[in-house]
């Protein structure tokens, strides 16, 4: 793993329901847009965010949402 990409310690645990509850404090470029309990679903690569959190996530990372594809695109830069 790339540890450039985040900060403090990683623990990886094993799952009978293929998904975890965690403690989590999210943040891009010092600015803080989640924190609270979250939802990591083991068999996607998808990551749920409530509303407000989403309008947070889009601001601080630039980037647009598809809503044909349900999904948000980034470019090379972002």
């Amino acid at each position: 793993m790339d540890s450039s990409k985040y900060i403090g310690d990683i623990t990886y645990a094993n799952s009978s329901s293929g998904s975890w509850i965690i403690s989590q404090d999210i943040s891009i470029d010092g600015s803080s847009f989640l924190s609270g309990p979250g939802l990591v679903d083991t068999g996607t690569i998808l990551v749920y965010l409530a509303g407000d959190e989403f309008g947070n996530y889009m601001g601080l990372t630039g980037g647009s949402y598809v809503p044909e594809k349900n999904l948000v695109s980034f470019t090379a830069e972002q």
